[in-house]
């Protein structure tokens, strides 16, 4: 293509080079970016794209096009009033209130530093089905940001994290890569990177080599997607690792991270956190205009007696019972728990709680 001419349409040609391609998509683009008050630095040099040159199939540049046309920058996420609506969330998740004090401060330094928000990373050490998981969705609420669940303890290859190599027909790009220059909006979501003590035991242990960059600042400034094959600044991501057995993780994770042991919530913890975890069902659901989001007493009690995870799935069981019973004035009964409570699991008495 002459230089003199003006690029032709990629989407008409049959056959285009990548540099078509990024001309095409990004127009002119300066290196030195100037950005303005309401958007990051560059998550990475648009024209480092153009380096790439392991394109080796049309499949190849199927997969790289949705990258070229992203901006290289995100919206940042300003401090207004997330302290106040984490004193909110200490409310609705009783068992996490350390982590959420630990937030309150960090938020505290970027507000009298005057950045954007930013935290280093944290891990959620605690026994399965304790409700870790609804805790990180609803801290991301409360701070304004998004949320993503990258499921690394179900992830059996290194490139599923950070990219196959591109000499591969197949190959595609990260999922850390897709998430922050593709799915997310902000500079700062919050990125959940569940169960990572799970990557011990079977053939996804070198997934922990990508996380010793991702989870230290300086390195994860320079994170490098294998497919894209080019550097990405990650490291402003808010990173929430989970973990069932912290001792199986590597120790130079472990240092790497912020760790904090959660607990079971209690009997009485539970009687605040079950009608928080029905609310949030019924938004999931899309139902929240249709149900009402109050439970009966008797029910109530029963199901304060289970971990989070059994709560939200008893909780689901008797909608659908509700809505069976009735198609508008929704609001379940005990009639809908009958799962719980007539197999003889509700032992404890409302009085013995409340006593």
């Amino acid at each position: 293509m002459s230089k003199n001419n003006k690029p032709a349409k990629c989407s008409a040609k049959d056959d285009f080079s990548l540099d078509d391609l990024v001309d095409e998509i990004m127009g002119p683009f300066p290196e030195a970016f100037q950005r303005d008050k309401n958007h990051s630095p560059m998550l990475f040099q648009p024209s480092h794209l153009k380096q790439s040159k392991r394109l080796s199939s049309e499949q190849n540049s199927a997969a790289f096009r949705p990258f070229l046309q992203e901006k290289p920058y995100k919206t940042l996420v300003p401090i207004t009033n997330q302290i106040k609506e984490l004193n909110a969330l200490k409310q609705q998740f009783p068992n996490f209130s350390e982590v959420i004090a630990y937030f309150q401060g960090q938020i505290a330094i970027c507000q009298h530093a005057g950045t954007s928000l930013a935290v280093p990373p944290i891990n959620l050490q605690g026994e399965p089905g304790i409700g870790k998981t609804l805790f990180v969705k609803a801290l991301a609420e409360a701070l304004n940001t998004e949320f993503f669940d990258l499921h690394v303890g179900g992830m059996h290859a290194e490139f599923e994290l950070v990219g196959g190599n591109s000499m591969f027909s197949k190959a595609t790009a990260g999922a850390l890569a897709t998430t922050l220059i593709i799915k997310a909006k902000t500079y700062s979501p919050v990125v959940l990177l569940d169960e990572i003590c799970l990557l011990k035991n079977g053939t996804n242990e070198n997934l922990y080599h990508p996380l010793y960059s991702i989870l230290d600042t300086e390195q994860a400034r320079s994170f490098r997607d294998q497919f894209l094959d080019i550097d990405i600044d990650v490291s402003n991501a808010l990173y929430i690792t989970t973990t069932n057995n912290l001792e199986q993780v590597p120790a130079a994770i472990r240092s790497r991270v912020n760790n904090f042991h959660v607990t079971a919530p209690s009997l009485e913890q539970n009687l605040v956190i079950v009608p928080n975890i029905f609310k949030h069902l019924l938004e999931q659901l899309k139902l929240s205009d249709r149900v009402s989001n109050t439970l009966p007493r008797h029910s109530l009690f029963a199901l304060a007696e289970r971990p989070p995870r059994e709560i939200k799935k008893a909780l689901h069981r008797a909608v659908g019972c509700a809505l069976l019973r009735a198609e508008e004035n929704i609001e379940l009964c005990d009639a809908d728990f009958a799962h719980i409570i007539d197999l003889g699991e509700h032992h404890v008495s409302e009085h013995d709680l409340l006593h």
